[in-house]
């Protein structure tokens, strides 16, 4: 949009711009309510923990020997045993387009240390979107890890996560996460503002229910209000997804795309097989595609939407992940 539309818009009379002459602050409080089913599933698909982890599933599973790139110039990697790097403003052969870089810094106790700066990948530039800062992992036993997050993702959406997480759990087996932290939404799409959400028991075993969690919740606060997530793929496990959920105790009846695809490394929402530990792979795409489905498209020069806001790979399997 011009700076010359921009002014005109400001002539237009109140009724017109906002469908009436209501207060800004009412018309805020309505429309990031948590009483919307649409708005809990955005917070809920992004402030899992499972989600919250998917922005440094790419660099960590590269670094731990679990996924590859099927383009051997592009991403440019490098390794040295102690520092893995992933430098993108790169185009695989493809099309997929890579920028920004990843850098994995390992010690000898196990820990990573994840620098993301401006990192991300997309195969269309409207859904462009890039991710800074630092995501440590820690290994307090062998199939126990801790992670903090402190993360700004700017696309059509800025969101920005601060977040300590566990895992119990491997690559091959079933995980359980569990979290808390703040989540930040800053745009012109809802639910914008900031909440606090805590992921407690999330239970991702494939070999119970492909595509969603087994078990758990996710509780989202906002304001006055509590919306509580609860994950049945253990005795529901359905195609589209779908738990249940309540708001101040109350309950309000199913919600779907909860997919166990939280996994931006597989945009895919295929399973739940993956998220054995960190590879959260289709738990971790799925819920990022659903929560940016409803997402309008940015007019041409825009600066990307917030549909790629984790700014991890389409595909799980195409990075090589099993």
């Amino acid at each position: 949009m011009t700076t010359r539309s921009v002014a005109w818009l400001g002539l237009l009379p109140c009724w017109l711009l906002l469908g009436a002459c209501q207060a800004e602050d009412d018309r805020f409080s309505s429309s990031n309510s948590l009483d919307q089913i649409d708005n809990v599933r955005v917070w809920a698909t992004t402030g899992s923990a499972v989600a919250v982890y998917s922005h440094a599933y790419t660099p960590l599973s590269f670094a731990d020997g679990r996924s590859s790139f099927p383009d051997p110039g592009c991403p440019r990697v490098t390794d040295d045993g102690t520092t893995a790097g992933i430098v993108g403003d790169c185009s695989e052969a493809s099309g997929t387009q890579w920028i920004g870089s990843a850098e994995v810094v390992r010690s000898s106790n196990g820990e990573r240390q994840v620098t993301l700066t401006g990192f991300g990948e997309f195969d269309d530039p409207g859904m462009r979107s890039a991710t800074t800062g630092t995501v440590v992992r820690r290994q307090p036993g062998p199939t126990s890890y801790q992670f903090d997050v402190d993360l700004v993702t700017r696309g059509g959406m800025t969101t920005t996560i601060q977040y300590t997480g566990q895992i119990e759990g491997g690559y091959d087996t079933a995980t359980v996460w569990n979290g808390s932290g703040t989540v930040s939404r800053d745009g012109m799409v809802t639910p914008v503002g900031t909440i606090h959400v805590t992921t407690q028991g999330e239970v991702v075993d494939n070999s119970i229910c492909s595509g969603q969690p087994v078990s758990g919740q996710t509780t989202i606060f906002g304001g006055t209000q509590t919306a509580v997530v609860t994950y049945d793929g253990a005795t529901d496990c359905d195609a589209d997804a779908a738990g249940s959920w309540s708001l101040d105790g109350v309950p309000r009846g199913r919600i779907t795309g909860l997919t166990c695809a939280t996994r931006q490394v597989g945009g895919g929402g295929r399973s739940c097989a993956g998220l054995a530990l960190l590879g959260a792979i289709g738990l971790i795409g799925s819920l990022r595609r659903r929560a940016f489905s409803r997402l309008p498209t940015e007019p041409a020069g825009a600066s990307g939407t917030g549909a790629r806001r984790f700014g991890l790979p389409a595909s799980g399997r195409r990075h090589g992940l099993q």
